[in-house]
């Protein structure tokens, strides 16, 4: 602190200005960011394998943000030898962030495909209960239920609030 230079950058900046840390950390955020952009315009080109091997790096070099496991969990989704692993990709993403109706709805989407309605239905709900325009999650609601789940108006019959 006797460096008038030092000194002046210790007092702006603290004692951890520009630790390696922070730079190494700031590098993998980026790399993983640059990665999911690929990995999501290889997923809409319905290149699922290869999408899913670039989403493999991301959740290794960012293991916080709930739509990289949510991406990698559709990507698995769509190849049959994948799903168990898209199951607890899905749910990571849920743990990561519980108001993520897309991860909810994606959940209810692969327990429907492998018979478990039940469960299903479960994550169709609490989706819709986040997000009652939910449309994907309330056709699947509706296919399992049988067109019981239509939305309830606001309004009686004669057009007066209930």
């Amino acid at each position: 602190l006797s460096n008038p230079n030092k000194r002046s950058e210790y007092d702006t900046k603290g004692i951890n200005s520009n630790s390696p840390d922070d730079t190494l950390h700031e590098n993998l955020s980026e790399k993983a960011r640059l990665l999911y952009r690929r990995a999501k315009s290889l997923y809409s080109q319905k290149k699922y394998w290869e999408a899913s091997s670039l989403l493999d790096e991301v959740v290794k070099l960012d293991t916080k943000k709930s739509s990289y496991f949510l991406l990698l969990g559709l990507c698995q989704m769509n190849l049959p030898a994948l799903k168990r692993m898209s199951a607890n990709n899905l749910q990571k993403a849920i743990e990561l962030d519980a108001f993520n109706v897309e991860a909810l709805t994606a959940m209810g989407m692969l327990l429907m495909s492998e018979n478990q309605t039940k469960r299903a239905e479960g994550f169709f709900r609490k989706a819709l209960s986040m997000n009652p325009d939910h449309s994907l999650a309330r056709k699947k609601l509706s296919e399992i239920s049988g067109g019981e789940t239509k939305r309830k108006s606001k309004f009686s019959l004669f057009g007066k609030k209930k």
